[in-house]
């Protein structure tokens, strides 16, 4: 095999793995949104929670009180 087959042998490989190297870049871009989308959800989820959280301690705090001022008037 002379040296312009070789060549051309190997600008072929690197043909390939070019595509190779651009299908893995575009896999890579696209689990990268995916994982951006779903941090998204997550920082939105623990957000709902927190209020949750704050709406429920609100409650406790309010019968707390409640039961605070009934046991002062007995």
């Amino acid at each position: 095999m002379g040296v312009e087959e070789r060549l051309a042998k190997l600008e072929g490989i690197v043909g390939q793995m070019d595509k190779r190297l651009a299908s893995i870049e575009n896999r890579l871009n696209h689990i990268e949104t995916r994982l951006e989308s779903m941090e998204k959800e997550l920082r939105e989820e623990i957000k709902g929670l927190g209020m949750n959280l704050r709406e429920k301690s609100r409650g406790l705090e309010e019968r707390l009180e409640g039961w605070r001022v009934d046991l002062e008037k007995k």
